[in-house]
């Protein structure tokens, strides 16, 4: 025996009887050592036990603690090893020779003698002392106060009894306080291993086969200077394997158990899997609790709940130590059984059974790995497609591909046309939905061509291929073939054929209203189908009773709170939005986002698409602030999820910069605008419909900031490339041709812009109908430019037309009916209809205070329009104050060079020069003189005309509805 505290002069006790020299490469577990010290000094509280793995440190940890302990001076130290009676009996003779308590010589005095021993622990002669009871593991020598060693255990308030244990039960048995050693903090188990084999790097990353070897390989070497029994040198394996033949020998069902949980994901086990895993007895929870009890007790298998639910947890360690425990033929055995469990629980993915997919993919991830039988194929194919349902495509496609290799290698089992059909459209679907629509045409081609050798050309199947074959063609911007796909599916709305669209909808609805139930899922499609029809011809009172119609058998059939009613909910919340009815499509819009994220979570495609959907409300209503936040959410969703280069994501960059725009914040919606058309111009080309969308759009930021010449040239670009590709006629056409317009206009090229704004006014109305939201923005831009080239009859005439059918359409207050109004004020003005003029003015600049803010460019813009036409009428002292308040907003908000500042610069000068104030209209004129001059935005404008009349007229308004 080897008195090592009193060796180590550390703790100086009169007697220390320990069989182990101090652990010099101890490492961490503080936290650990001052609980035991502090139970230790608590009064009573004599009884505590260090629970834990095999291997986990319980030994070590007892030992350090005694190391450390500074107020040993009056205590003695004893050590004992609990593994079996005679190790026990071994301790308790160093102590009886230590106390002087005589020794038997034959064996049948033992017993008598052992409890001598324990006597005089409880006595009053042994003083204050502690006792440590190592590798107390067998629950049977430790049961009651009668088990083979627990008869000999002190029972007493003095002292103090420190076991080491892995079984639960003796702890509870001794009535201990239980403290238990789990893994090591990170750092504390890097430096560990460092002291032992060098360097943890080699092992940091992942949990490959590779690593799986060399870990097996390490927990395998022997160690003898981790303190055990005397002259036992052990490897880690051998400590668990011995826990595991207990058990075994113990209770045979946990053993078998054990043994398939090795061979699942090691965390997250769901109870359900467990009793659904066939072992016998599993599945009834009388026998159910004592087993996974044992295993629990054992620290083999952890315990947590989450959301009312029971799941179980294995170490890494454990789950290593049992696949190299079994032999061959037993690995064999347990993994197979572990592929058979998951896959014959593993649901085909439904809405309703959505946690229970999730719960169990990670365990079929694993149950796969490596396997090529035609079992893990199927169980390979429906983990892709809840994957590919959850918004998780990369993984998805992981899955999907690695279905079709084995169905390579499983020719016969691949041969199933059904099956093979579902793979490949599985693959092209989710192609699709990761933007990488070239690969997606490819496999839809693929898919479409197995369901129409198989089912023939009019199958249902077939037409939906056709159908998302067209959707990846117009991804592309390859209209003229993807028309063709979409006449023959009877499905033209995407391509602008609104009319025949209509009718082959109709035929569709028709035909299944003739042959499915009401509420049948086909058929509310045909309504969802008809609807955005409706929608695209501005016939919005239709589309809503239609959409409304789909969405309540929806609620009936699925509930409310089903994917596909939360979808439908969607497309009604832009219906709403296109009528105005912004606070019902708010509301709506919320509900789809609250129910989606409950479902899907927050970053899934699905719920940032609703995240996209509700910023383009809140937009609608004027919210710009709460817009913003929510496009910036979507932006950011995507970017993490989709990747920075997805059309999805440079969609959300468009709408973010268009948000940005109306809130003056040019610059930054310049750069966001800039971003895009890189990124579309790399992935999709220079020509792809949707980088002609951001080319409009970047136009657009531009000519807010006065930059003309390169707007006009964008917007050229992008009219040039819609024509080339879309057809002279088309809605987005139009709208390019309405974008120029505006643009020259604003450089004083009026009768060009007034040829545009009528090209755009024809074709909206012929397209839209002359009361849709473009058709009348296109109306109010028209007059615009007539009121510039003096046409003011005309213009009025045409503006109180727009008002008419804002109002009607969107009411009293929204943006696009003060714009409107505000359009009309001004031709007002330029008749000399002053006080009509100023009471149309004073309701907009009303108006954009109360739904923008004071200092909203179009705000500033009423309040500068308002100012003029209180000039015309002769106030001037009430003209100046409004001037110079516009004036100080501007410079402040949009800089002292923007086109609008020196419009103000100017408007302040002529109503000062009326006013006689000589001096400071001058210094005003030359303000805005000089700044022109050094200008470099490309604007200009003849100032010396400005200046040439007290009256000098305001330039077009730049609050203006542009479609």
């Amino acid at each position: 025996m080897t008195n090592a505290l009193s060796q180590l002069g550390e703790v100086p006790t009169p007697w220390a009887i320990i069989p182990y020299a101090r652990n010099r490469n101890f490492t961490g577990r503080k936290d650990l050592i001052e609980r035991v010290r502090g139970l230790a000094n608590r009064s009573g509280h004599n009884r505590i036990a260090l629970y834990g793995l095999g291997g986990s440190g319980k030994t070590q940890i007892a030992l350090e603690y005694l190391c450390q302990c500074e107020s040993q001076k009056d205590r003695h130290v004893f050590w004992v090893q609990g593994s079996g009676v005679v190790g026990f009996s071994k301790g308790y003779r160093a102590v009886a020779q230590r106390v002087r308590i005589p020794g038997v010589s034959t064996e049948a005095d033992e017993e008598g003698f052992l409890l001598g021993v324990k006597q005089w622990f409880e006595g009053p002669s042994s003083g204050n002392w502690i006792l440590v009871v190592d590798n107390a593991d067998n629950d049977e020598d430790f049961k009651g106060n009668s088990g083979p060693i627990a008869k000999f255990v002190p029972q007493c308030p003095k002292g103090t009894l420190i076991f080491t244990t892995r079984s639960r039960q003796v702890a509870i048995w001794q009535e201990c306080e239980t403290v238990d050693v789990g893994k090591m903090e990170k750092d504390e188990a890097q430096a560990l291993f460092t002291k032992h084999f060098g360097h943890w790097r080699d092992l940091r990353d992942g949990e490959d086969e590779v690593n799986d070897k060399r870990m097996k390989e390490l927990l395998s070497r022997q160690f003898s200077n981790i303190q055990r029994e005397v002259d036992v040198t052990e490897s880690i394996l051998s400590t668990y394997f011995i826990t595991f033949d207990r058990i075994t020998k113990q209770m045979p069902t946990a053993g078998h158990l054990l043994r398939l949980i090795a061979f699942f994901d090691r965390q997250n086990i769901p109870e359900q899997l467990l009793r659904e895993c066939g072992i016998e007895g599993m599945d009834d929870s009388i026998e159910f609790r004592p087993t996974i009890g044992k295993l629990s007790g054992f620290s083999l298998v952890t315990t947590f709940e989450r959301e009312g639910k029971t799941f179980y947890e294995l170490h890494r360690l454990i789950q290593l130590s049992i696949q190299a425990y079994l032999l061959p033929e037993e690995l064999h055995k347990w993994s197979t059984a572990a592929l058979g469990v998951i896959s014959r629980i593993f649901p085909k993915y439904k809405h309703e059974l959505r946690d229970i997919c999730e719960a169990y993919i990670p365990h079929a991830l694993v149950v796969t790995k490596g396997r090529t039988d035609p079992t893990a194929e199927d169980l390979c194919f429906r983990v892709g497609e809840c994957l590919l349902y959850l918004g998780s495509y990369n993984r998805a496609e992981v899955q999907i591909r690695q279905c079709i290799r084995l169905g390579e290698e499983n020719k016969e089992h691949f041969s199933n046309n059904h099956y093979r059909r579902l793979i490949v459209n599985n693959l092209a679907t989710l192609l699709e939905y990761q933007g990488k629509y070239n690969e997606s045409e490819t496999m839809h081609r693929r898919a479409l061509e197995l369901r129409e050798s198989v089912l023939g050309p009019d199958h249902p199947e077939t037409l939906t291929s056709v159908n998302n074959l067209a959707n990846a063609l117009e991804y592309q911007g390859k209209y003229d073939e993807s028309e063709k796909m979409s006449r023959y599916a009877l499905k033209l709305s995407k391509k602008g054929s609104y009319d025949e669209s209509e009718i082959l909808n109709r035929r569709a609805m028709e035909g299944r209203e003739k042959i499915l139930e009401p509420g049948h899922p086909h058929l509310l499609t045909s309504f969802n189908n008809l609807a955005i029809v409706w929608e695209c011809q501005g016939r919005y009172v239709e589309s809503e009773a239609m959409h409304r119609r789909a969405l309540e058998g929806l609620e009936r059939n699925l509930g409310p709170d089903h994917p596909d009613t939360l979808t439908c909910v969607n497309n009604l919340t832009t219906v709403l939005k296109s009528q105005g009815k912004y606070d019902e499509s708010a509301e709506m819009s919320q509900r789809a986002l609250a129910g989606l994220e409950k479902i899907f979570g927050p970053d899934h495609p699905n719920t940032l698409t609703s995240v996209n959907n509700l910023a383009s409300v809140l937009e609608g209503q004027g919210k710009y602030g709460e817009s913003e936040a929510m496009n910036r959410r979507a932006l950011k969703g995507r970017e993490k999820v989709l990747g920075p280069d997805h059309p999805y994501t440079i969609s959300s960059l468009d709408n973010l910069a268009i948000v940005l725009e109306y809130q003056g914040k040019y610059d930054e919606s310049e750069t966001m605008n800039r971003r895009a058309l890189e990124v579309r111009e790399k992935v999709l080309g220079p020509d792809h419909p949707h980088t002609l969308t951001t080319l409009h759009n970047l136009a657009f930021a531009l000519r807010h900031q006065g930059k003309y010449g390169e707007s006009e040239v964008l917007n050229r670009r992008a009219l040039e490339g819609r024509e080339r590709i879309l057809e002279p006629d088309h809605l987005d056409t139009l709208t390019s041709t309405n974008n120029l317009a505006v643009v020259l206009e604003y450089q004083g090229k009026y009768d060009e812009s007034a040829t545009m704004n009528r090209r755009a006014l024809e074709g909206r109305e012929k397209a839209l109908g002359p009361e849709h939201r473009h058709t009348l923005t296109s109306l109010n831009n028209l007059a615009v430019v007539l009121r510039c080239q003096g046409k003011y009859d005309e213009s009025e005439t045409i503006n109180r037309r727009a008002l008419e059918g804002h109002e009607k359409a969107l009411g009293r207050d929204h943006l696009d009916t003060l714009t409107s109004t505000s359009n009309l004020a001004v031709v007002l003005e330029y008749q000399g209809k002053y006080d009509e003029s100023a009471t149309m003015n004073r309701r907009v600049l009303e108006g954009h205070e109360r739904i923008l803010g004071t200092e909203h460019p179009h705000t500033l813009t009423s309040l500068n329009n308002l100012a003029v036409v209180l000039r015309c009428q002769g106030n001037y002292d009430e003209s100046e104050t409004m001037n110079r308040r516009t004036l100080e907003l501007r410079d402040r908000v949009l800089g002292p060079d923007h086109p609008d500042t020196l419009v103000s610069v100017n408007n302040l000068a002529v109503v000062l020069l009326c006013q006689g104030k000589y001096d400071e209209s001058e210094a005003m004129m030359q303000r805005a003189r000089r700044s022109v001059q050094q200008s470099r935005t490309g604007y200009s404008f003849n100032l010396r005309a400005a200046l040439s009349s007290i009256f000098g007229r305001l330039w077009p308004s730049s609050a203006r509805a542009i479609g």
